[in-house]
This record gives structure tokens, sequence and C-alpha cells, in this order.
């Protein structure tokens, strides 16, 4: 199966402007790079559990922290998955298309 971040980074590739056509992009923040100001509920769920650090802050607070921190109450490669798969679907990248986006 392919992930829907391949699909889209093919999907973007194949669908890009002509030489002489305007460029059009779009930041799909949250999606490839997970960042807990995008997506605070994600870090929170995933933080669920876990023992807080000495400062009282949260550990799961990036990529790197997300699979080195203490397991908790969620399986936080379930949540990722469940992120990939609702954050962008095809129907947004049919839209962002149909808007005139060019790159992604």
């Amino acid at each position: 199966m392919i992930r829907l971040s391949m699909f889209a980074l093919l999907w973007a590739t194949q669908n890009t402007a002509s030489a002489d056509s305007k460029i059009r992009g779009v930041n799909l923040g949250g999606w490839l790079v997970l960042e807990p100001w995008i997506t605070p509920g994600l870090f929170e769920t995933a933080n669920d559990g876990v023992p807080l650090q000495s400062d009282n802050s949260m550990q799961v607070v990036d990529e790197y922290t997300w699979r080195t921190a203490p397991t908790g109450t969620n399986d936080r490669q379930t949540l990722v998955q469940g992120h990939w798969d609702a954050w962008v679907n095809r129907s947004h990248l049919e839209d962002l298309q149909a808007a005139g986006i060019t790159h992604l």
C-alpha cells in the first residue's frame, strides 16, 4: 500500500505546471513533519501517561522524542498512523488541484 504522503508527492510532481505557467504552492503544515504547535491535541494525547520532565514540561515535543520518550497510555505508532491517514487525504489534494495549486 502506498502511503498518502508518497501518493501526494508523486501526484504533485506529475501534475506540475508547464514552463510558461505560474507556480502556485502551499505548505501542508503538520503533514510530513509533526509539529506540536500545529497539532497540539495529537501531542497531548501522545503524552498521556508519560511522566513529566523535571521542569514539569511534556516529554513528547517533536519527532525525535515521539520515538524516544517512555511509553505512555497510548500507542504513539497508532496515533501517528491515524494522523497521517486523516490530516491530508485525496479529496484535500483534489481540492488544491482544482484551486490551481501546482506544488506542495
